[in-house]
């Protein structure tokens, strides 16, 4: 049979098409799907990213078993037992009024403390867990999923860490101390002399936490107290 020349050019087009469309459809479902994997991801990333993230307090040396802080006043604290400290081996720091003072300290001993010796009158050797804000982009290197970093939470010796944010200084006249004790104030005195020329540390009363410093960690470590300073005495 015999075909025009143009019916025979529009009867192969149409079968060409066919042809494509056959060979498109899955090719036009994979795109799709693709598009729609694609889309998924980007939306559950964008979630996570702009999730509300929980803040945390990483803890270090925590208390074991703090006893209650339940009132601050003239460089004392009264304790949920009702005993009553200052804290041995020092005094405010120069220019330090009595209220600062009390602030430092009551920022400190917020998680409660622990006693570690009694000497008997009305002074004592103390834990705390004071914390230390962050205030810099460094959250973002600590961050977890869902999480970020508001600071540290640092057990450590209660006279050391006034020491250490300049709210308070060794006192040499201290009598009562053992020779560790002495030394271990005296020390935070000579290894971070620079903190202590910066001033008294700033604090955050939202937070009720002290500006981070980076060594708060080292307060309590007497081997690099040691290592920085002199040998300490026997225990």
């Amino acid at each position: 049979m015999l075909l025009c020349p143009a019916f025979a050019g529009w009867t192969n087009g149409m079968k060409t098409s066919d042809t494509q469309r056959r060979t498109d459809w899955p090719r036009a479902v994979m795109r799709l799907s693709i598009a729609f994997l694609a889309t998924s991801i980007l939306l559950v990333v964008t979630g996570i990213i702009h999730a509300p993230l929980i803040p945390y307090w990483q803890r270090i040396n925590t208390l074991a078993a703090p006893i209650g802080v339940i009132k601050v006043q003239d460089g004392k604290v009264t304790l949920t037992d009702n005993r009553v400290f200052a804290p041995a081996g020092i005094v405010p720091a120069p220019g330090i009024t009595p209220d600062q003072f009390d602030q430092a300290l009551r920022v400190a001993t917020m998680q409660g403390v622990e006693v570690t010796r009694d000497l008997g009158d009305g002074r004592a050797i103390m834990r705390a867990e004071p914390k230390f804000y962050n205030w810099c982009g460094t959250c973002g290197e600590r961050r977890t999923r869902g999480f970020y970093w508001r600071g540290d939470s640092v057990g450590c010796d209660l006279a050391q860490v006034l020491i250490l944010t300049h709210y308070a200084r060794f006192d040499p006249a201290t009598t009562l101390l053992k020779p560790i004790e002495r030394w271990r104030l005296d020390a935070m005195t000579h290894v971070f002399e620079s903190e202590l020329q910066a001033g008294p540390c700033f604090i955050s009363e939202p937070s009720k936490a002290f500006r981070y410093l980076g060594s708060e960690r080292y307060m309590g470590d007497d081997q690099f107290l040691e290592y920085v300073w002199k040998v300490a005495p026997p225990a």
